[in-house]
């Protein structure tokens, strides 16, 4: 845009040539700002659906292992050999992910890119380690490579209803993304953390481990308050009107949106704590000065650092 003197505007990307190159620093090294969003997730699974539906005709030849579930989510209209389709794709996209992040994430991004707005539990731990060790050790083009890649893809029971049925965003709520111009190494933040969960969980294995346990409460009190402003969305447009024109310190502390925000809240303060405690800035006092300005707009829900946190 500034080499064109055009305006930073949706307008102005528009008269752009579509796949532009990346910008280059002055070793030669691409410039891609990260947005924490899981872009990288959603490439991968993006390539590996794309080289799924390629190869389509071989997969009709060898249906899935009526055992693997890799969740809950069916097509209506395209039947259980869609939904082996997008458990195929889905199994491939997140090993494909550990393998080049090095590391087993939680796999919420490939999820996500693979079935939208849903409700995710991860798959158990003990799927990826082995497999991940032997793409390390053997030749990822041997025999056995790929038995070993095929009967996890393929036969391997993935969780019971890791995947919930897609849900939707309930009307009044939106999402407004502030752009970034670049981003924390996500995953040796993430790396830190579980040391730190790990040595934690040391101390006393029985023990409740301090905000992190705390975290996964409130996060299925946000999941539950979500579906009941889902179920009642329509009745109550009037009064998310009138919200819409207050600060979220102002709602009535018995409306649910206002009961989402105070949970949001808990959970912003539990994360930043987690961070403090593993010397990990998921968010940073930076972050915080501006999630907390953000909060005083009228309307605002919740106002939080996006992907693993940081600057």
């Amino acid at each position: 845009l500034e080499s064109k003197s055009l305006e930073r505007t949706p307008k102005a990307v528009q008269l752009l040539q579509p796949f532009l190159p990346c910008p280059k620093d002055d070793n030669g090294k691409p410039i891609v700002n990260k947005t924490g969003l899981g872009s990288s997730a959603a490439l991968v699974t993006s390539l590996v659906g794309a080289l799924v539906h390629h190869y389509l005709p071989s997969f009709g030849e060898n249906k899935m292992d009526k055992n693997a579930k890799g969740g809950d989510i069916t097509d209506k209209e395209g039947g259980k050999e869609e939904a082996d389709i997008l458990q195929v794709i889905h199994n491939l996209a997140q090993i494909s992910h550990c393998y080049a992040q090095g590391k087993v994430g939680s796999g919420f991004d490939v999820s996500a890119a693979c079935h939208g707005t849903h409700v995710y539990r991860r798959f158990p731990m003990c799927l990826m380690p082995d497999l991940l060790q032997q793409l390390e050790i053997l030749d990822s083009h041997s025999d056995n490579a790929k038995q070993a890649l095929r009967a996890l893809v393929e036969t391997t029971p993935w969780a019971e209803n890791m995947v919930k049925a897609p849900r939707m965003l309930p009307p009044p709520l939106q999402i407004v993304l502030a752009d970034v111009r670049g981003g924390s190494e996500s995953p040796s933040m993430a790396r830190k953390v579980l040391a730190w969960k790990q040595k934690e969980r040391l101390k006393d294995p029985t023990a409740r481990i301090l905000h992190w346990d705390d975290l996964k409460e409130l996060n299925s009190n946000a999941i539950e308050l979500f579906q009941k402003v889902q179920a009642i969305a329509d009745e109550d447009q009037d009064q998310y009107d009138i919200l819409a024109t207050q600060v979220s310190s102002e709602w009535p502390t018995d409306s649910l949106l206002s009961q989402l925000s105070t949970t949001f809240g808990e959970i912003r303060s539990q994360l930043k704590q987690m961070g403090d405690a593993a010397d990990v800035p998921i968010e940073p006092d930076e972050q915080t000065d501006l999630c907390n300005a953000t909060m005083q707009v009228p309307g605002v829900v919740t106002a939080l650092v996006p992907g693993a946190g940081g600057y």
